[in-house]
């Protein structure tokens, strides 16, 4: 029982979600919080794929950052070392980065198998892709600008947690 882009174009009807369709792909827009994208409109455009007759959905953010390809290789092992720890972290979504143009994506794909695709799944799965990139946006921009790898959360909270019960141990 797998699905198709029509019964996906249902989906996003019945949740009242604004989207474009075309042949193979659907594509839905959306404003973000904290994520701003490559030309600074500040939204993001994901795309809904149907992949291996329909037993596949993917969904994901395509170009949600760009790495100059001649930022050298300094620059690309940090951006990797970023998008792993970020990924370590993550259940379900997955970032990526194409070393060849330096498009860096989050999406994350959704096996259905002879299994029917609910409305409660696809919108989880599309909000999974969006709080994402609002979650780890500043951290990424962050090592990037500064040129420094992110410390997992864990790390960050733990050291948080130390600095705040000194300072205000009384």
């Amino acid at each position: 029982m797998a699905t198709s882009l029509d019964e996906i174009a249902d989906l996003l009807t019945s949740a009242k979600l604004h989207f474009t369709r075309e042949e193979k792909f659907i594509f839905v827009g959306y404003e973000m919080d904290l994520y701003e994208s490559p030309d600074k409109t500040g939204g993001i455009r994901l795309i809904i794929a149907c992949e291996r007759d329909g037993s596949l959905v993917s969904i994901f953010a395509p170009a949600a950052y760009k790495i100059p390809v001649g930022s050298g290789v300094r620059k690309f092992s940090l951006v990797k070392h970023c998008l792993n720890q970020f990924n370590w972290e993550l259940t379900g979504a997955k970032y990526e980065m194409d070393d060849a143009d330096g498009e860096v994506r989050v999406g994350l794909d959704l096996i259905l198998e002879d299994a029917k695709l609910t409305e409660r799944q696809l919108m989880r799965s599309v909000m999974l892709v969006l709080t994402t990139l609002d979650n780890f946006h500043l951290d990424f921009c962050r090592a990037l600008e500064d040129d420094v790898p992110v410390a997992s959360r864990a790390a960050v909270k733990k050291t948080v947690g130390a600095y705040l019960k000194k300072q205000f141990k009384s």
